[in-house]
């Protein structure tokens, strides 16, 4: 396991949401649903990928909030 400060690894997520968020305003209706390949799922698109990835990082997102209860409340 690489040991980062989180700070650095939000930094990161956070750049890469930003350019990946720009492209995909950027594309035309018809390119949201052009066929693409992957090899667990037939129908596969932008609008399928965007989809899973927004409910996969709701998954970890979730496991983090989980993993954090032990700790106490968030100082805030």
């Amino acid at each position: 396991m690489v040991r980062r400060p989180g700070a650095d690894t939000l930094a990161d997520f956070l750049r890469e949401r930003t350019l990946l968020a720009a492209r995909l305003q950027a594309l035309a209706p018809a390119e949201w649903h052009r066929p693409g390949r992957h090899p667990e799922y037939a129908n596969y698109d932008a609008h399928f990928a965007v989809e899973y990835l927004a409910r996969h990082e709701a998954h970890h997102l979730s496991q983090m909030l989980q993993r954090r209860v032990p700790f106490g409340k968030l100082p805030h």
